[in-house]
């Protein structure tokens, strides 16, 4: 009897310390799988000039999806797809989904394709960007993202124009995050990035709330992983990226790629 209460009483100290440690390795491996998902772009994107692989709609056509594009660029596509602390890891397995969403300013969105994959934006129109982005979007309707309800017509997509899908026009690939980790209510494959620091979400103070119904700011202990365009990732503690927020548009839209 002594012996077991002893062995149990060690279980006991062992299990926090075991369960951390465990939590840490799949950390580790979410921050692998957004590495390979990294490479596999690249390695997508350097024979066809530097240009990123489409995303879908916010219907449920997931046939365009980007990670569909990159399954020949990686081992084993359904796993490295998923988060292994996704709560949502066996719906999304089960329906071609994934746990890592595209920064909607890389974005390829397939009916803008035509009018914009090829064309070449000067530096004058790279530069502006920065300044004008927030203004465009001061009237739009901003609904709840549901993956049920949304269609290609729901809102504007006119900054996932190609005008940063393509990672050669990208001047600072080591600032520029490239992939999230998805919330419930993230689309499909992508975020609407170009929608959080809009005047409305500053002003209200909103633009937190408003990431984190798309991305999963907490999902390994107060932290999350977000691969960035140069193939690097980076664990950031949500109070980091609330901070990021509070700073407003003029100091920081840490999401609009440079």
């Amino acid at each position: 009897m002594i012996v077991l209460v002893v062995i149990g009483v060690l279980i006991a100290m062992l299990f926090p310390t075991l369960s951390s440690v465990l939590r840490s390795a799949r950390t580790t491996n979410c921050g692998s799988n957004m590495r390979q998902i990294g490479i596999a772009m690249m390695a997508y994107a350097t024979p066809r000039g530097g240009r990123l692989p489409r995303v879908t709609g916010h219907g449920d056509e997931i046939d365009e999806s980007w990670m569909l594009d990159l399954a020949p660029y990686m081992g084993n596509v359904d796993e490295i797809r998923i988060c292994p602390e996704d709560p949502e890891g066996d719906f999304r397995l089960e329906n071609q989904l994934t746990s890592y969403v595209l920064n909607g300013y890389l974005a390829r969105i397939e009916e803008l394709d035509d009018d914009h994959d090829d064309d070449d934006h000067d530096e004058e129109d790279h530069d502006d960007h920065d300044d004008d982005h927030d203004d465009e979007h001061d009237d739009d309707d901003h609904d709840d993202h549901d993956h049920d309800d949304h269609d290609h017509d729901e809102h504007d997509h006119g900054h996932a124009d190609g005008r940063f899908a393509n990672v050669t026009r990208l001047k600072d690939p080591s600032t520029t995050i490239m992939l999230f980790e998805a919330a419930d209510d993230a689309h499909i494959d992508h975020v609407d990035s170009f929608e959080w620091f809009i005047d409305e979400h500053i002003e209200e103070g909103l633009v937190f709330e408003t990431i984190t119904e798309e991305v999963a700011v907490n999902r390994h202990d107060g932290t999350a992983n977000y691969l960035y365009a140069d193939g690097h990732v980076e664990t950031h503690a949500a109070e980091t990226i609330d901070q990021w927020c509070s700073e407003g548009k003029e100091h920081r839209n840490f999401v609009l790629p440079k």
